[in-house]
């Protein structure tokens, strides 16, 4: 009776170290405080309770499995606090600003991609591709330069107060006055069709409040970007200028014959000073870096996320914390973990290039140039805005591929449930879709939950509080192992 009594105290007590421990590690992390002097003093402290203890308590066996248990949660505590250490590392290098952005402006790309072959080569991992760890491919790009607006004589921010379009031509435009409209209904176009040949023309972004609910799908259509554009031109406007709530900034393979400006809602134009664009439109090369880790058995797991971002725009840096340098940070700490030990499986490390504008890098390795056959390649794990978690984890693909999800699902279980995922079906939405254009089964994981600066200035290390990454970790640590 008093033993089943001190074992049930034992597993209450466990747990409830176990849960003090993870709630201490996730708000100690939260903060990004240094809490290595705090856990060893915690613990020193903790075993000199137990040393004493074991003169007073005659249950000997009791205080030491409470050691072991306690000696066990600091042991993952330590690996925990490495993991995060190495992977917020990674993240404040590649969004340092020798990388600017990790765009085509001044070679960011090709610094970061520099970057992840030299660590790539420090885990002993090895070419594969007869081009050694760079692969080098070329895109079309219509690149913005440069970019100035000047309102009431103060020079505005890229980003935070407007963006031009991606697809905009280049601008040079001096002290003209736009024609506002508000929202662009059939109604407003119409208002002012006959007073817009060659001049600028305002409008709110989004449709009527008061548009009935069986509507609304019909009328998307119309009040879409591309539709707006198609009004402008067909009313012969010189350029159309979109208030938008948020800014978010991406790239176009070609410029269209309207300049086309987004710019904060709250902003009040009435006359605009100056607004230039510089662009350069044409080829663009890039890289894909590409390691190998041969198993045992010859068959070939990819595990994959791209490196490059936005870049920049005059002043403003888009850093791309978490898309994607958290992704490739993930890559770079589970690569540099698995490379100690000899793997099952062949692992094939590819950071992709060019996949802000369109998986240009997944596109060309997969239907160019593989540098392994295909039909080797088991299944692909890709690895994209892994910075948040606080709401989960999506796995895109799941649902499309449900055996491969299975292998997931089971080594989450296997280890307590730490993360809670999602499911959805295969989408092209990142460098996985590319695999499965050749019936390659593939699955795309990213945090769901934490502010939503998706391709704006605002996506900062700061940002970040990685609440899923240790779990994920484990999780395909132990699946690749």
């Amino acid at each position: 009776m008093i033993i089943g009594l001190i074992n049930f105290f034992i597993v209450l007590l466990g747990r409830a170290l176990r849960f003090a421990h993870n709630e201490l590690l996730r708000v100690l992390l939260c903060f990004n405080l240094s809490v290595n002097s705090i856990y060893h003093n915690a613990f020193s402290a903790f075993f000199k309770i137990i040393k004493f203890s074991c003169h007073i308590v005659p249950f000997a066996s009791f205080t030491l499995i409470l050691s072991l248990a306690f000696f066990s949660l600091h042991s993952q505590y330590l690996d925990s606090l490495d993991i995060i250490k190495k992977a917020r590392f990674h993240i404040d290098t590649l969004c340092s600003n020798t990388f600017k952005g990790r765009g085509y402006i001044n070679n960011g790309h090709v610094l970061a991609a520099e970057y992840i072959k030299n660590q790539f080569t420090s885990y002993g991992l090895n070419p594969i591709c007869s081009t050694g760890m760079t692969q080098n491919f070329e895109f079309p790009l219509n690149l913005i330069q440069d970019a100035e607006l000047i309102i009431n004589q103060q020079k505005l921010i890229p980003s935070k107060d407007f963006l031009p379009a991606p697809h905009t031509p280049p601008v040079e435009m001096k002290n003209f006055t736009p024609k506002y409209i508000g929202l662009g209904s059939p109604e407003n176009w119409k208002k002012v069709s006959k007073g817009l040949h060659k001049q600028w023309v305002i409008i709110e972004d989004g449709m009527p409040n008061d548009i009935p609910e069986n509507l609304k799908d019909s009328l998307k259509k119309w009040y879409s970007t591309e539709n707006q554009i198609k009004q402008a031109k067909m009313y012969d406007a010189s350029g159309l200028i979109i208030k938008q709530k948020k800014l978010t900034h991406s790239f176009s393979a070609e410029p269209i014959g309207l300049p086309v400006l987004f710019i904060q809602e709250n902003l009040k134009i009435k006359k605009i000073d100056s607004y230039k664009v510089k662009t350069r439109t044409g080829n663009q090369f890039s890289q894909n870096i590409i390691a190998f880790q041969r198993g045992i058995v010859d068959s070939t797991i990819v595990v994959c996320g791209h490196y490059d971002h936005l870049g920049s725009i005059a002043e403003t840096v888009f850093k791309g914390a978490n898309d994607n340098a958290s992704g490739i940070a993930f890559l770079l700490v589970l690569a540099e973990q698995l490379a100690k030990i000899q793997t099952k499986y062949n692992i094939l490390w590819i950071a992709f290039g060019a996949e802000e504008t369109g998986l240009n890098g997944s596109l060309h390795y997969v239907m160019k140039n593989p540098c392994i056959p295909l039909e080797k390649v088991k299944f692909v794990f890709n690895f994209d805005l892994l910075g948040h978690g606080q709401d989960g984890v999506m796995a895109v693909g799941s649902k499309t591929y449900p055996d491969l999800f299975q292998i997931v699902t089971f080594t989450n279980e296997a280890l307590g449930k730490p993360i809670a995922f999602s499911e959805r079906p295969n989408a092209p939405n990142s460098d996985h879709y590319p695999f499965t254009l050749k019936n390659i089964p593939a699955l795309f994981f990213y945090t769901m939950g934490g502010p939503k600066h998706y391709h704006d200035y605002l996506d900062l290390p700061e940002g970040l509080e990685l609440t899923a990454f240790v779990s994920m970790q484990k999780i395909f640590l132990k699946i690749l192992e």
